[in-house]
């Protein structure tokens, strides 16, 4: 797998971006969060422990954070008025399962409002499969909310721009 680094190209975003991965996304060579990490100047990276376990350090969420996790109880950021929308967002970071995991491994996730997206179109990783077709990676998850929390910031596309690179290498790669 080759280095995106000469791709990346920071993007001024405002809301507060916290990718809480768990423990096997951290050296997984297709893992997305990287490209937000390196391109969002407003991202850091919050790692798990153990096989979910908590997180290493203590996060004291400011205030305005809500977790970007769908299902029961979640609220489209579409829905949400301009008022009222979150200043930052915790994202989970890994597979389906990973994620399942983590939100029910940390009680502190669970006490943040709950955002969900309703995505235009299927995601874009095609190397791996997806329960559904609307299911997204972390950055394109984390775009399509900084699409509807800041929709004037310049160079979100670039964001996945990076993504489909990163997976079309990897579809040479396999070939």
């Amino acid at each position: 797998m080759g280095c995106l680094c000469d791709r990346i190209r920071v993007v001024s975003n405002q809301t507060g971006i916290v990718i809480f991965r768990h423990p096997r996304e951290r050296f997984h060579p297709l893992g997305s969060s990287r490209i937000a990490s390196l391109s969002l100047e407003r991202c850091q990276i919050l790692e798990a422990r153990g096989n979910a376990g908590g997180i290493t350090r203590p996060f004291e969420a400011p205030p305005r954070t809500g977790l970007l996790y769908p299902g029961t109880g979640s609220t489209s950021l579409e829905d949400v008025p301009r008022e009222s929308l979150p200043e930052h967002l915790v994202v989970l970071d890994g597979t389906w399962a990973h994620a399942h995991t983590l939100y029910r491994d940390n009680a502190w996730l669970r006490k943040l409002p709950h955002y969900g997206l309703d995505p235009a179109e299927p995601g874009r990783y095609r190397i791996r499969r997806e329960p559904r077709a609307q299911c997204l990676s972390t950055v394109e998850s984390i775009v399509c909310a900084l699409r509807i929390l800041e929709p004037e910031t310049d160079g979100l596309s670039h964001l996945l721009d990076v993504f489909d690179s990163m997976i079309d290498d990897q579809i040479r790669y396999m070939v």
